[in-house]
């Protein structure tokens, strides 16, 4: 399966805080998959909202959309502070990469 990998928003100069910024995962001109960032302020990312279609997990897509969006903010914020939330089952991507692990926090919900 042929997954193209195209980016959105990328700023062409300094960001501005919460400007944001992504990546789409596309196969056969269809959207499967995404991710973004937040520019928090003039020194810190904020790896925000991503997602793959349930049909299309297990693929490493999502890997792919990480690594795209790791790999921009290396070659252009050195230095920058770059903060994430995650799933358990994510988590591992940001250890491998020198994330720490500050805290968890649990999901709650109700039904009014």
């Amino acid at each position: 399966m042929k997954i193209d990998i195209i980016s959105y928003k990328l700023p062409e100069h300094t960001p501005s805080p919460k400007q944001e910024c992504g990546w789409v995962a596309l196969h056969d001109s269809k959207a499967v998959g995404w991710n973004s960032l937040i520019f928090e302020s003039y020194d810190t990312i904020k790896f925000a909202n991503a997602f793959v279609e349930e049909k299309y997990r297990g693929r490493g897509i999502y890997k792919m959309l990480w690594d795209e969006r790791w790999e921009y903010c290396l070659k252009n914020f050195k230095g920058w502070k770059v903060i994430s939330y995650c799933l358990p089952t994510t988590l591992q991507f940001y250890k491998d990469k020198g994330f720490t692990e500050k805290y968890t926090s649990t999901l709650v919900e109700s039904t009014i």
